[in-house]
């Protein structure tokens, strides 16, 4: 493995690394600082040969953090006491770290806006060596003329349906029940955001960086 990367260099430069066998993955936390919130679900996609094979699902207690208001209302926790009763019970994020990295192994991680993912990881963890691939830098290469790059817009512009969503997350063989039309769930986020990059790799080794990013593929 690679020595621990600084988080303000460019990841696009892995790109060629991550084309096959790699892991998307997608958090879920209490707020927005590394130092002082913390992780309350992670979810992850394996990719081999470019077919998702397997999954890892992991609620985690925050304690001694509460889950802020807010958060409970974007992830809708505040209808679903059972989903917030499983997170008061589930283990804490140490007690799940050996799993993950053997999960992750040394196969880069994919993520989007994956500085943020990867700075609690490692606040949780400790350093991390994968190489990692943030789709946001990507889409922001490849899809210039969105004003936006959050994964509903690009969603939309690549034309991703609930089917896609659906068929990447039961090929990995996901436990949950994912509705693609809820987004701000790490299950849910996670399997559009395998698509997403699929999309995006398609565009990459298309050379289409310019003009219109829709799905529809340009022709020469």
């Amino acid at each position: 493995m690679d020595a621990a990367e600084p988080l303000n260099l460019p990841w696009i430069q892995h790109l060629r690394r991550a084309l096959r066998d790699y892991v998307v993955l997608d958090l879920e936390t209490t707020e927005l600082d590394p130092q002082h919130d913390r992780i309350i679900q992670i979810v992850a996609l394996r990719f081999r040969n470019g077919q998702a094979v397997a999954t890892l699902e992991r609620y985690v207690n925050p304690a001694p953090r509460e889950i802020p208001h807010t958060i409970r209302l974007k992830l809708g926790l505040e209808n679903r006491p059972d989903l917030l009763a499983v997170i008061e019970s589930a283990s804490a994020l140490a007690e799940a770290a050996d799993e993950l990295r053997v999960f992750l192994g040394d196969d880069p991680i994919v993520a989007h806006n994956g500085r943020f993912d990867l700075s609690f990881l490692r606040a949780g963890l400790g350093e991390l060596k994968n190489p990692t691939i943030d789709t946001m830098e990507l889409a922001l290469l490849l899809c210039p003329e969105l004003r936006r790059h959050t994964l509903e817009s690009l969603r939309d512009a690549l034309g991703v349906t609930q089917r896609d969503i659906a068929s990447v997350w039961e090929s990995a063989g996901g436990a949950t029940t994912i509705d693609a039309e809820f987004l701000h769930n790490a299950s849910t986020d996670v399997a559009l955001l395998a698509v997403i990059y699929l999309r995006l790799l398609e565009r990459w080794g298309g050379f289409v960086p310019t003009g219109t990013c829709h799905h529809s593929r340009a022709t020469s």
